[in-house]
């Protein structure tokens, strides 16, 4: 892949991050894409630390659910854009992976459980991405021309699709 290649692809990762999270009702500080470097949400760190702060189990099972759909949204808005079907690394190589290990390790302890909630979280983020995808698409190329959107402009973009 040459950069721009290379940029797109992140620019739809991303996109389709900050689209689940806007669509389960949750927020970010902004979103970035860089030609090295990747893209990367950046989300208020205290939001997140929540979930582990949560004693209510069943709030908090929802949070590690949405939270687990997010993450797996930005591969899915890959794979959309460019028809392919998703690959899931089994090594939990690169960051989102990692995430996602550490995430179903809390869920289940055992490897039927831990694919069944992988499942339903990539199902969920189909689901809202196929939704939302004017939305993907539109963010993702304000990403591409600004490279850097905060969540106010993210918001905009994304109301304004539908």
């Amino acid at each position: 892949m040459n950069n721009q290649a290379d940029l797109e692809a992140i620019a739809y990762h991303e996109a389709g991050h900050v689209v689940a999270t806007l669509a389960l009702g949750h927020w970010f500080k902004d979103v970035r894409i860089r030609a090295k470097g990747g893209g990367r949400v950046l989300y208020h760190e205290e939001y997140w630390e929540r979930i582990d702060r949560t004693s209510w189990a069943e709030e908090r099972e929802i949070l590690q659910r949405e939270r687990l759909t997010i993450i797996y949204a930005g591969e899915v808005a890959t794979a959309i854009h460019y028809d392919k079907p998703l690959e899931i690394p089994d090594d939990g190589a690169g960051s989102d992976w990692d995430k996602v290990g550490r995430l179903l390790l809390g869920h289940s302890a055992d490897r039927e459980g831990q694919d069944k909630h992988r499942e339903a979280a990539i199902y969920e983020a189909n689901a809202l991405l196929g939704l939302h995808w004017e939305a993907v698409e539109a963010i993702a190329k304000a990403l591409l021309e600004h490279k850097r959107l905060s969540y106010k402009q993210v918001k905009a973009i994304y109301d304004a699709a539908g």
